[in-house]
């Protein structure tokens, strides 16, 4: 089974992936890496996440230039595995394109308040209020991805409820192997 996660920057992806690869022993597939690796074997400049996030232009270039290929390769990756029936993969993007859609069997959207996103971006990367402000707008195409995802999971709330609406989600599409 293959899972894509998805939702805005301060959601709580990296939290739900690193529970899932943690208690199932899933496969995680960053996006963000990928790309940037195939950046850096390509000899293309290299932007940071601020400049991305900032840059609405940018973001969609790299959905429909870059996406197909980190895709192509994540798909190459999980057909080079034997026994991928029995297993469980997880693409985590923080800049979502329907090409996801293409190789993930369910899609999760992950959403949170966004005064608590800001709370977690000022604390974990240091960004200021404005910064914040600029990214939340640029990503205003998100809202795609939440009506087309299978599950959403809120994490408005503390760990432990995180946890408990991802088991919920887990028991419902019935995942062996925990």
């Amino acid at each position: 089974m293959v899972f894509g996660i998805v939702g805005k920057i301060g959601s709580g992806k990296s939290e739900i992936v690193k529970y899932l690869k943690d208690e199932y022993n899933a496969i995680s597939f960053s996006c963000d890496e990928i790309a940037k690796k195939i950046i850096k074997e390509n000899g293309l400049k290299i932007y940071n996440s601020e400049e991305v996030f900032t840059n609405t232009n940018l973001q969609e270039k790299i959905r429909t230039e870059l996406h197909p290929i980190v895709f192509k390769r994540i798909n190459e990756n999980i057909n080079n595995f034997k026994n991928k029936s029995e297993l469980f993969f997880i693409i985590e993007s923080a800049l979502p394109s329907d090409d996801m859609f293409s190789i993930c069997d369910k899609m999760i959207y992950v959403d949170s308040p966004y005064d608590m996103r800001v709370d977690r971006l000022k604390s974990s990367r240091g960004y200021d209020e404005n910064k914040i402000k600029q990214i939340y707008n640029s990503q205003k195409y998100y809202d795609r991805f939440y009506d087309r995802a299978d599950f959403k999971i809120d994490n408005s709330g503390t760990i432990d409820d995180l946890i408990n609406r991802i088991e919920g989600v887990m028991n419902e599409i019935y995942i062996v192997g925990k």
